[in-house]
């Protein structure tokens, strides 16, 4: 009986004003796929809830005995954390709409209408149990419910423990006792609970249900261990506007599923990672390679690399519970050394390397040159992207850039270039990707990537990328190995394929490269001349949609020169709305060259980056980014001396043959063979 009663909580309830919002808005604010729509604030230092502005409308509550002014759109729980009370939340995240499907986050709330009797100890530090007068109250969900004058909050009363205990109590019935093996192990909110309130397991062996057999889901959840907080399916939904995911059955039935229980690649999923980012506890998780490569580092046999994205750097500390950008690169190739990887490159220097050629594809289109594709040119570096267009706008596949994202250029310039001239068959090479995203890992296993390099050894193809380990799973890597990051020396990544620009860093930001590729193209097109301005503050920051239009005057300097109109866009959900736009003819989304990327953020919002709930945590990721460019002695792809030399002495030149022929890709309309 006690199934249908917690389980019909799990649905998408009423919107509510974000933490994040309470620091810079004047009035409630309600999230939609625009929520990311307003010009960010400065970089904050501290818990972004600890003060609110002066200039708000404040009221006055209670909580707990503390008196604090709030502003008058925030919600109780808003209000609990800026005093410093503990609420548990588990449905709650600052990044989707609060829902309050979990009821966990209740509180007592005074009503002002009497009292009543109740038996409880006789003051904090007497335990004898005594009978009392208290006001009445009632229960209330935190997360939902907006703070008025002169409210009594109690966070922490016998109520208050009873029902977050017998709540913890019914989903401890129903979840597996795999603790020690999950992945979420030490980083689980749902564990945490567990501890704080001690809730013991007491139910019965027989009564716990594994939900296995409702579907045949590939690699990518353990349904088992979900406890219908809906988080994945709201960001699923109502963020990235994909839908791939929902609630299915009722009362004790109801579990998560794809459409008909399909696998998840033949559903409209674009691999995005966003549901696992959110879950809080082990149900969904990326595809393991962790122990894949695990295996790989005790083979003495073979050469093993790794390779390090641009955002992995920025989010790595934060699996060593420090501020994003604590950990240098330097401190992440020693790490990786001691692992057991015998040589660290920069996935910076490949970032460098897609700039040129995506330019000079760029330029060639603008030229409409013969062979040439239309415009506009949509960037092809994020395969939840382009996972995006082939599974739901076919019609858009000639307008991606053909060039392959710096993950794939990087696996083709290890086993074509660098392994010969070591001496090594590819065969012979263990290339892992580390990245701030789980769509990479279905990249890896495109065909244009899995078959893509002949081995005289095995006389047939192998992967250009053997494995790619996301942001948590390196983390995990260095836990299990004893390494702390932050105590480590600093050493530069290897040569030939380590060195890279500023340009490449801002490939972990939205926006990021297109302002690297706007660096170049001009100043290939313009004969030398360089940008007025290196840094386009125009399509920086976390606005859904970012626009600038660029002037290229001609190389000879005389004439009006060509007017490049250039977007900006993050999160799918964004990205869907802005398509729409420019189908219909909205004059404000026409553009020459576009950004796309899944993500909210960028790579930094990537959903295989660390777990966080930091409303704040773009903003801080971001900051860092723009940080290392400035800090880069070279900001621009095509002044970075190691792919001048790729280019004379291997490549021959950009969109070259060669170039086109270990660089560039292919797409394919998948939107019939998907649900």
């Amino acid at each position: 009986m006690l199934g249908p009663f917690l389980f019909a909580w799990a649905r998408i309830g009423p919107t509510a004003a974000s933490a994040a919002a309470l620091r810079r808005l004047p009035k409630p604010r309600t999230f939609a796929a625009a929520s990311f729509s307003t010009t960010p604030p400065a970089i904050p230092t501290t818990s972004p809830t600890a003060t609110f502005p002066a200039e708000e409308q404040l009221v006055n509550v209670e909580i707990n005995g503390r008196s604090i002014a709030v502003p008058a759109y925030a919600t109780i729980l808003e209000a609990a954390r800026a005093a410093g009370a503990f609420v548990p939340t588990l449905c709650a995240h600052p990044s989707i709409p609060a829902r309050a499907t979990c009821r966990i986050c209740l509180v007592e709330l005074e009503t002002g209408q009497g009292t009543k009797k109740v038996v409880g100890p006789a003051s904090p530090t007497d335990a004898r149990r005594v009978e009392k007068l208290v006001p009445m109250s009632k229960l209330v969900p935190a997360c939902i419910t907006q703070v008025k004058e002169g409210q009594r909050i109690h966070t922490h009363s016998p109520d208050v423990l009873e029902n977050v205990r017998f709540i913890l109590q019914l989903m401890r019935a129903k979840h597996p006792n795999t603790c020690q093996t999950c992945d979420a192990d030490g980083n689980c909110t749902f564990q945490d609970l567990l501890y704080r309130y001690q809730v013991e397991d007491i139910a019965p062996t027989e009564i716990r249900k594994n939900f296995e057999h409702h579907h045949e889901w590939d690699g990518g959840a353990s349904i088992d261990k979900c406890v219908k907080c809906g988080r994945c399916v709201a960001v699923c939904q109502k963020i990235q506007g994909v839908g791939a995911i929902g609630f299915v059955g009722r009362g004790a039935d109801m579990h998560l599923s794809t459409m008909q229980g399909l696998p998840f690649d033949q559903t409209k999923c674009i691999e995005c990672g966003q549901c696992v980012a959110v879950c809080p506890t082990g149900a969904m998780r990326e595809r393991h390679d962790l122990f894949h490569v695990i295996d790989a580092l005790q083979n003495k046999e073979v050469v093993k690399v790794a390779a390090v994205a641009p955002s992995v750097r920025v989010a790595i500390s934060e699996e060593f519970d420090l501020p994003p950008g604590r950990i240098s690169m330097g401190q992440i190739v020693v790490g990786l050394k001691q692992l057991g990887f015998d040589y660290v490159f920069d996935t910076n220097f490949a970032a460098d390397l897609t700039i040129m050629e995506e330019g000079t594809e760029f330029l060639s289109r603008l030229k409409k040159e013969p062979g040439a594709g239309p415009l506009p040119m949509f960037t092809s570096c994020c395969p939840g992207w382009i996972n995006l267009v082939e599974k739901n706008y076919p019609y858009l596949i000639p307008h991606l850039s053909s060039c392959k994202s710096p993950q794939g250029m990087m696996g083709a310039a290890v086993k074509n270039v660098w392994a010969p001239r070591v001496g090594r068959d590819p065969a012979d090479v263990v290339n892992v990707s580390i990245m701030p995203c789980t769509a990479k890992k279905g990249e890896a296993h495109r065909p244009a990537d899995r078959a893509a390099t002949y081995s005289a050894k095995l006389d047939t193809t192998v992967p250009n990328n053997d494995y790619v380990l996301t942001t948590r799973e390196i983390g995990r890597l260095f836990r299990l190995h004893k390494i702390s990051l932050p105590a480590l020396e600093s050493q530069a990544p290897d040569d030939p394929l380590g060195e890279s620009t500023g340009a490449a860093v801002l490939f972990g930001a939205t926006g990021g490269v297109m302002e690297a590729a706007l660096r170049t193209a001009y100043e290939l097109a313009s004969g030398g001349q360089p940008l007025p301005k290196i840094e386009m503050s125009d399509i920086r920051g976390l606005q859904g949609v970012k626009s600038a239009r660029v002037c290229i005057p001609n190389p000879d300097g005389k004439g009006p020169g060509a007017v490049v109109r250039v977007g900006v866009v993050h999160g799918t959900a964004e990205t869907r709305a802005l398509l729409e736009r420019m189908k219909s003819g909205d004059e404000s989304a026409q553009f020459d060259f576009v950004e796309v990327m899944a993500c909210r953020g960028g790579c930094i919002g990537g959903g295989g980056q660390s777990k966080s709930d930091d409303p704040f945590v773009l903003q801080k990721r971001i900051a860092h980014v723009y940080n290392l460019d400035v800090e880069s002695a070279i900001r621009k792809s095509h002044e970075n001396p190691s792919i001048k030399k790729l280019y004379q002495e291997a490549l021959g030149e950009p969109g070259g043959h060669l170039s086109h022929q270990l660089l560039h890709t292919q797409y394919t309309d998948r939107s019939q063979d998907t649900k």
